[in-house]
Formats: C-alpha cells, sequence, structure tokens
C-alpha cells in the first residue's frame, strides 16, 4: 500500500480525485516514467504519472521483486506487529540460510541472492540494536 497525492482533478466514470487529495492505493504495474496503473478502492485506474504523486513509497529494505511490493499486506510489518521479536528472528534467519545455500543453484551464481541474504542479516542487526543490546 502506497500513499498517492493527486497533483491535478482528475475525473474517472465512477470517482473525481480533487487536487491535494492524498489516498491509499496499490501500484499494481509501471511502465517507466509515464502511467501508474492503481488499485484505488478496488477499481484498477490509469493514473499518468504527471497527475498523481507517490508521497509514501513501500519499503525499501526488502529484496527487490514485485511480488514483495504488491498487495494490501506487507510481511514484514505483519510479523513485527504480531509475532515476538524471537519468532521474527527466525523468521529472518530462515531466510538466510534460504538465499546463500541456493546461491549458485537457482540461476547459477547470480549476486541477487547474495543481496537478498544481505538484507535479511541487514534486517537481524536492526533487530539486534533496537532489543538485544
Amino acid at each position: 500500500m502506497v500513499k498517492i497525492k493527486a497533483t491535478k482533478r482528475l475525473e474517472y466514470l465512477r470517482a473525481t480525485i480533487e487536487e491535494g487529495m492524498v489516498f491509499d492505493a496499490i501500484i499494481t504495474k509501471r511502465y517507466g516514467k509515464n502511467v501508474y496503473v492503481v488499485d484505488y478502492k478496488d477499481h484498477e485506474r490509469n493514473i499518468p504519472f504527471d497527475s498523481a504523486e507517490v508521497i509514501d513509497e513501500p519499503k525499501t529494505d526488502r529484496p527487490e521483486s514485485d511480488h514483495y511490493h504488491t498487495g494490501s499486506v506487507d510481511v514484514w510489518q505483519f510479523a513485527d506487529e504480531n509475532l515476538s521479536v524471537d519468532e521474527v528472528t527466525g523468521f529472518h534467519r530462515i531466510n538466510i540460510l534460504k538465499y546463500v545455500t541456493r546461491y549458485g543453484k537457482k540461476k547459477g551464481y547470480n549476486r541477487t541472492d547474495l543481496e537478498k541474504a544481505k538484507v535479511m542479516i541487514d534486517k537481524l542487526l536492526e533487530l539486534h540494536d533496537k532489543h538485544r543490546k
């Protein structure tokens, strides 16, 4: 879920978005810098890039894959809000093992698996500094 601010008035079949209006949306696709395809109030709408400004992007501390950033549930946020520190720590430890052990197997020796493991290690360091000092 992202927050989008309309930079000009937009009219659609069943809705009008006024200039300056801020709303929650799910960006389902981006076509370069020109058009967002946005699921807004359960209706998919094409919102031109120059008509809306994303003011709250998805989390940047996540692995770079589209499936981590779509839908209304952020798994990391859900875990942080509903699980104990030990459970969240275990979640990230397992993911580190997953990415490190598949390095060289899935798509060969690719940097992406190592970067994803590093993201998980960074999250563990953040948890350590916050809860284990």
